[in-house]
């Protein structure tokens, strides 16, 4: 009698965080989609206003060096998994999937 192991299959796992961009207006949070719209890199996002500001998640492998750039728009950045958790709980979804696509393609 031979035991064989059953075949073992091919599973990536991408390490996918997510990456929360808080902005205090609307004209940051345009500037700041309109440059990560002409980069046409690919990656989730959603927008979400609460009471203060609009946040602006992004899902993405690792931390991409052109995200650092939003830095010069946003109020703050975080990936703090209680905050995140927070705007998709209270926050009103404003885009929910593609957000920068969507975002950027009506303003340029």
């Amino acid at each position: 009698m031979t035991v064989s192991l059953p075949p073992q299959k091919n599973k990536r796992y991408r390490n996918m965080r997510e990456y929360l961009f808080i902005f205090q207006d609307i004209e940051s949070l345009t500037q700041g989609i309109i440059f990560l719209y002409r980069l046409k890199y690919n990656f989730k996002s959603a927008l979400y206003k609460t009471e203060k500001d609009y946040r602006l998640l992004i899902k993405s492998n690792g931390m991409p060096p052109y995200l650092f750039c939003l830095n010069e728009f946003c109020q703050r950045r975080s990936c703090n998994t209680l905050e995140i958790a927070y705007t998709k709980e209270y926050g009103i979804p404003l885009i929910s999937s593609n957000a920068v696509k969507v975002y950027g393609k009506y303003f340029i």
